[in-house]
């Protein structure tokens, strides 16, 4: 779950596990059994290398949490039925915040697909009543870290349920089981997190009543599995099956069957399929984002390359010996981020500078290629042309983040108690990163000292231009913590302020290089930057406001929505 976007630290550590120890993932199904049980739940991943655990609840529906699918725009892999799908349905309200209470989601595939599947229940489960639990995760948590194991195994727990609370049914298990994965815990007490995501709450009677969101940890021993109940969500569960009665054939299948004996669907057969299904070929490219076809002997074969339209998530393109037809059918591409071209027969390289996510690009052909407009992109920093080097201007990039963006005195708004940050972001055009800097405060004119300090760096991946209104959206790698310092922690909730230590022992005053924050996040509103007013707003659809007043403004880093950034007031939140 991942973090994407520029954003503003809005540090309200009340909840347990605000401070986590860096590069630390999160608990899996501890205290479990092995299991090879329960056929109908299932491992689900994608190209981003993303990995939960679903259930079937028809034949050809799988249904699991939203935060496991967020990005529609990749298929979800059931890598053990070697089948994939893109048609995701989200519920309608879900905007992803860490404990959002419509965290589920509903993945059809046009055929049967699978011939166990678990009936749904929306009968809500009663304090103490028992319960299973099951997912794809490991087996342990201990010292905040997750110990080793394989996300390919399936294991299953018992517990009971603890409450059920703003649509969320908990269950408080054990926090490790302190023995090896080769070892058989009891497989009592079990809890649930990340790669168990989405993986079903079973009743006694054999029922799913629950998809596990997330966890908290109210104790050092002890964690706390939240599951989104399915009666909370019943309306969207009963209304997307209804609806979806006939999912339409996947287009990529049907051309790949009705050019079976070409030499493009050959190629690809040889090179990711286990077999000649155009469905498992599917499935296989859609568990990759890099794509290589490069002939180990010389051929005047010609690779289709519109073949690959819906193909749209692949980053990493190498062709070499193999010549290409229909070049222009790479333009659609939203991911593409480095291509090599070598002896594939391209003499014009013009369609290169509609995709904006280009970052690197090298062309060897034996024809000369122009290097503009490419060399002009947004996001390109490299391009190699036969063998010449060509300077890379970022244009765009520059205009929209060239200088420094600052925030002055602000209050954060869903913080307790009260808070306020000055802020600011320092680009670097050279290395394509922004330093956010930002202190922390508790009095409204920032004049005091500050409770925190945060320094980190965050990788620029690409600006995307949206429309001919000057909005762009950007796409960042996120490395916080950095350098933290607490300079005053009586504002953290008490009985939250030792389970801090415990994850992430700090000291007043001294900077943490071994913890991160996890906090809630707003974006900016009103920016200056070098003297110009800027307005930018997040929207968690990426292509409109989103229509939330001033005061309800503030999103939860996961997922995190992509920033609009604009000197037309539309974008911002001023309206």
């Amino acid at each position: 779950m991942f973090h994407k976007t520029m954003i503003i630290l809005c540090l309200s550590l009340t909840c347990a596990g605000c401070l986590v120890k860096k590069n630390a993932s999160a608990v899996k199904v501890t205290n479990g059994q092995r299991t090879m049980q329960l056929p109908a739940v299932v491992r689900i991943t994608n190209a981003e290398g993303s990995s939960c655990t679903a259930t079937f609840i028809r034949a050809n529906v799988l249904l699991t949490a939203a935060h496991c699918v967020k990005n529609r725009n990749i298929p979800v892999v059931v890598k053990q039925l070697e089948v994939a799908s893109k048609n995701i349905f989200v519920h309608p309200n879900y905007v992803g915040a860490s404990k959002d209470p419509n965290d589920v989601a509903l993945v059809f595939f046009p055929d049967s697909v699978s011939d166990q599947f678990l009936p749904v229940d929306y009968n809500l489960p009663a304090p103490a009543e028992p319960v299973q639990l099951i997912g794809f995760g490991d087996n342990q948590f201990t010292d905040g870290l997750d110990s080793t194991g394989s996300s390919e195994i399936k294991r299953t727990g018992f517990n009971q349920v603890e409450q059920v609370v703003d649509g969320k049914i908990t269950v408080v298990g054990q926090r490790g089981a302190n023995a090896p994965d080769s070892e058989s815990p009891d497989g009592k007490l079990s809890s649930v997190a990340p790669g168990d995501s989405g993986g079903p709450l079973v009743s006694k009677s054999g029922t799913i009543i629950g998809i596990a969101s997330f966890v908290t940890m109210p104790s050092e021993t002890t964690i706390r599995s939240s599951y989104t109940s399915l009666a909370s969500v019943r309306e969207f569960v009963e209304s997307t099956l209804s609806t979806n009665e006939k999912i339409s054939a996947n287009p990529f299948v049907a051309k790949c069957k009705s050019q079976i004996k070409s030499y493009s669907v050959k190629f690809l057969f040889n090179q990711f399929a286990s077999d000649t299904s155009c469905d498992t070929l599917y499935a296989a490219l859609a568990a990759t984002d890099t794509l290589s076809i490069v002939a180990s002997a010389a051929t005047d074969d010609v690779f289709d390359l519109s073949f690959l339209e819906e193909i749209t998530w692949i980053r990493t393109l190498e062709t070499s010996g193999v010549k290409i037809a229909n070049f222009e059918a790479l333009s659609n591409s939203r991911s593409l981020t480095r291509i090599t071209l070598k002896n594939s027969g391209i003499k014009d390289s013009s369609v290169l500078s509609k995709i904006y996510s280009l970052q690197v690009v090298s062309i060897d052909e034996v024809s000369e290629v122009a290097a503009e407009p490419i060399s002009t992109m947004p996001n390109i920093m490299s391009v190699k042309i036969n063998g010449k080097s060509f300077d890379t201007k970022n244009i765009l990039r520059n205009q929209v983040f060239g200088g420094t963006w600052r925030r002055d005195c602000h209050r954060l708004t869903t913080s307790q108690p009260e808070q306020y940050a000055q802020e600011a972001f320092l680009y670097s055009q050279s290395i394509s990163s922004i330093v956010y800097v930002a202190k922390v405060y508790l009095d409204p004119t920032c004049s005091k000292q500050p409770i925190l300090a945060i320094k980190t760096d965050l990788l620029m991946k690409m600006l995307m231009p949206i429309d001919d209104k000057v909005a762009y959206t950007s796409d960042f790698n996120i490395s916080f913590a950095s350098n933290i310092t607490i300079y005053d922690d009586t504002w953290i909730k008490a009985t939250n302020r030792e389970a801090f230590r415990k994850i992430c022992p700090y000291e007043i005053g001294k900077p943490i290089s071994s913890c991160g924050v996890n906090g809630a996040f707003e974006p900016f509103t009103l920016v200056k930057r070098d003297g110009i007013n800027f307005f930018i707003g997040t929207n968690e659809k990426q292509e409109q406001n989103d229509g939330k007043s001033k005061d309800k403004r503030q999103t939860e880093l996961d997922p995190v929505p992509f920033v609009k950034i604009s000197d037309n007031e539309e974008y911002g939140y001023l309206k």
